[in-house]
């Protein structure tokens, strides 16, 4: 993972950049050399570039701050499932 701080968003709220997942998924992010766990919404995708190169997601500050790492870019281990689009009928 890598953290960044983005102006244009509320730096109170937990969010993430994925490319997997549909926006809208709450994934479960921990830090498994704090263990600490926080779930985050995906909002959008990121690019890559210089920043991003050889990660997999991307994390706002509050949930940087709330796993604890100990540099910008740090080993996180991730759990998603896709929302049940499809509603039960009877």
């Amino acid at each position: 993972a890598v953290s960044i701080d983005d102006e244009n968003r509320d730096k109170s709220k937990s969010y993430a950049l994925h490319n997997l997942p549909p926006i809208g998924t709450i994934i479960k992010i921990t830090n498994p050399m704090t263990n600490r766990s926080i779930f985050a919404k995906v909002v959008g995708k990121y690019t890559e570039n210089a920043t991003t190169k050889d990660v997999i997601i991307v994390i706002n500050r509050a949930v940087s701050d709330s796993l604890g790492p100990l540099d910008k870019r740090f080993l996180v281990n991730i759990t998603y499932g896709l929302p049940n689009t499809a509603a039960s009928r009877e």
